[in-house]
């Protein structure tokens, strides 16, 4: 059987206020769930040999530990972040999620022969530049032809430029393995969760980032919905105001005729229920004035 290495670094776990903050036993189980997300599939994630994640009973089992003391300290250590869960409920640790990524793409890298400034002998070639084009060109058609999916391809090709982030042909094609399963709403999410986080690779949302995006959307409604409600009241406000204008001018006028062209430009402006409206109001004035004898 291979033997596998944990890459940890020791100066700052002794010396991460953060990490120090959690209870002793607690970074006992952070170490246990480092070991086995080393073998887990993605790297970084704690899963099975299959890849399916590991039930939290089987987690408590592995730590000789009971159940509820287990759910209680995973809820502490993604409290504190050390840990994370995707919608599914994947358990991973983000820290080596995003190493093993850098790995990869320093690996491949080296098969391309590395910095040609400074490879010796023979010249590497450069990789092209990934274009929307071609990322878009690469997705099924489900994904492609969404205009969100595209507006997020786009972020993400930006965003990884911004950063100097190369992206080759290998790693798209790995990216894409992983959204072609998706919705499209998921996919953009996950592109833009990777943009906001500022992640190398794409990985499931963190469950906190889905609340936090959640939370947000409701925001957003509950504001559209009072800006709503605000125009209506200024709308209803305005046409108030001008029917009672135009109750003013008809009252003003004394002939019949007069009335009769005032209402039909009424209608024609505002249409016959507005006219009908100041008709009416007209009347009742009239109505009252007649009946209290002014």
């Amino acid at each position: 059987m291979k033997k596998q290495l944990l890459m940890l670094d020791t100066r700052a776990w002794l010396t991460d206020l953060d990490l120090r903050a959690c209870l002793p036993e607690d970074r006992s189980h952070l170490l246990d769930l480092m070991c086995i997300a080393e073998d887990g599939k993605p790297k970084g994630f704690v899963t099975l040999g299959n890849g399916t994640a590991v039930p939290d009973g089987q987690i408590a089992r592995m730590m000789n530990i009971d159940e509820d003391a287990w759910m209680a300290a995973r809820d502490r250590l993604i409290a504190s972040k050390r840990i994370h869960r995707t919608e599914s409920g994947s358990i991973y640790i983000a820290r080596m999620v995003r190493d093993a990524e850098i790995a990869a793409s320093a690996k491949e890298g080296g098969a391309r022969g590395g910095n040609p400034n400074i490879v010796t002998g023979r010249k590497a070639p450069r990789a092209k530049a990934i274009t929307l084009k071609f990322y878009l060109s690469q997705l099924p058609d489900s994904l492609a032809d969404d205009a969100d999916v595209r507006d997020a391809v786009g972020e993400w090709l930006e965003y990884r430029d911004r950063k100097r982030f190369v992206l080759t042909t290998d790693a798209v094609d790995r990216q894409v393995s992983k959204l072609r399963h998706l919705k499209p709403e998921q996919a953009a999410m996950w592109l833009r969760c990777a943009v906001d986080k500022q992640w190398r690779g794409l990985y499931p949302p963190p469950a906190q980032y889905m609340e936090e995006i959640d939370e947000k959307a409701r925001s957003e409604a509950t504001k559209k919905a009072k800006e709503e409600q605000v125009r209506k009241r200024r709308a209803h406000e305005q046409r108030q105001r001008a029917i009672e204008e135009a109750v003013d001018q008809v009252s003003a006028l004394r002939t019949k005729s007069d009335r009769a062209r005032l209402y039909t430009k009424l209608r024609d402006q505002h249409g016959k229920k507005f006219a009908d409206q100041v008709a009416d109001l007209v009347a009742f004035r009239a109505e009252m004035a007649k009946k209290h004898g002014t």
